[in-house]
């Protein structure tokens, strides 16, 4: 934490002692002449050994706010806030935390992105159905039980709406307002069969056409 601040003091105590004439002062004599300022000048009782054990230590935490303070009166500022402002760590700390922000803001987007991905390819993954005897039925692809002839898109109208039935002479194959009730359509043996709606032949794919008077009377009542 204190790391920063003491290098800085041990720099400044190297180069005052340089201006007084040492050409290479040790790390004692460093800490003597630091701990000679702090003790007369401040008034602050340090020991220089306790000043180079800071120093050599690479995580280095001072537990004496007076220590601190006094470390950085000795280096010409006013108080840790107004050092660490000026020599960048506060910068550092803002561009770590700006980036961890970022880190997270990119992890969450990533993770909306690939739910919004998943969500999207759900709600439109391909839906399959078959004809069943009279009926659509909704089935699962699975080409070892169907073949591709027998799949068809899904269509939500047909699986409701589209049967197919044998009406009989006396059907009420008209509503009140003489629109058809009954489509019809042959068959590959060329055979009509009838529905309960427009649609396309289940097993030919024509469209299916209204029921006529003439088909009722030909086919059907016959």
């Amino acid at each position: 934490m204190h790391r920063k601040l003491i290098v800085a003091a041990f720099d400044k105590g190297k180069k005052d002692l340089i201006e007084k004439g040492s050409k290479n002062p040790s790390d004692n004599a460093i800490s003597e002449l630091i701990a000679n300022h702090i003790n007369e000048v401040q008034n602050i009782q340090v020991n220089s050994r306790t000043l180079r054990n800071y120093y050599k230590e690479v995580n280095v935490n001072i537990s004496r706010n007076d220590i601190v303070q006094a470390l950085c009166l000795y280096l010409g500022f006013d108080s840790y806030a107004a050092f660490i402002s000026n020599t960048g760590l506060t910068n550092s700390k803002s561009f770590l935390n700006k980036f961890n922000k970022s880190k997270y803001i990119i992890m969450i987007i990533i993770v909306v992105g690939l739910l919004s991905a998943l969500i999207y390819f759900k709600i439109n993954e391909p839906r399959f159905m078959i004809w069943k005897g009279d009926h659509y039925e909704e089935v699962d692809l699975d080409l070892d039980k169907y073949s591709l002839s027998e799949l068809k898109k899904y269509n939500q109208d047909r699986i409701d709406n589209l049967r197919k039935i044998d009406p009989q002479c006396g059907f009420d194959f008209f509503n009140a307002d003489n629109s058809p009730r009954v489509w019809y359509g042959k068959n590959s043996n060329k055979e009509y069969e009838y529905f309960t709606s427009l649609g396309l032949h289940p097993e030919t794919s024509k469209t299916l056409k209204p029921i006529t008077d003439f088909i009722i009377k030909n086919h059907i009542c016959k």
